[in-house]
């Protein structure tokens, strides 16, 4: 407080305004004003406010908005195959001819062979990723790689 002819006047910091009785300070909660700038969620401090972002969101340097963390940067995530980055998440992927397991981390193959439209006509052997044709023996397999 500063003392003036006959009164006083008292101030307060950055963050707090003079309380009813003239003399205390009072904190402000400046997450309650509109245009802040916090892009997800304020915390109120003592004299002042913190931004705060969403689960795999990083504060950006300005202090306010939020940035998407790319998890697919970060080692041991347990992929089998491929990640791809997802807001605030990621997803396991599998190669052509492969499917994700229950655990969202492995890749299995899936059987074509078991598939209704493998297109052999007489036999079908599963590999990794694909499936291929033959023929009973003494046939031979036709240039389309299906008929024999």
């Amino acid at each position: 407080c500063a003392n003036s002819a006959g009164s006083f006047k008292c101030y307060c910091n950055d963050g707090f305004r003079i309380g009813g009785d003239g003399f205390t300070c009072k904190d402000i909660n400046e997450c309650d004003f509109e245009g802040i700038g916090c892009a997800k969620s304020c915390i109120d401090t003592l004299g002042s406010y913190v931004c705060v972002c969403e689960e795999g969101e990083f504060l950006a340097t300005d202090g306010k908005n939020s940035l998407n963390i790319n998890e697919c940067d970060f080692e041991g995530l347990g992929c089998a195959k491929s990640c791809i980055d997802t807001l605030g998440s990621y997803v396991c992927v599998c190669e052509e001819g492969e499917f994700l397991a229950t655990d969202g981390k492995n890749s299995l193959n899936i059987n074509e062979c078991e598939l209704a439209d493998n297109d052999c006509e007489k036999n079908c052997s599963d590999t990794n990723g694909s499936y291929r044709c033959s023929c009973d023996f003494g046939e031979f397999l036709n240039d389309d790689g299906k008929h024999c």
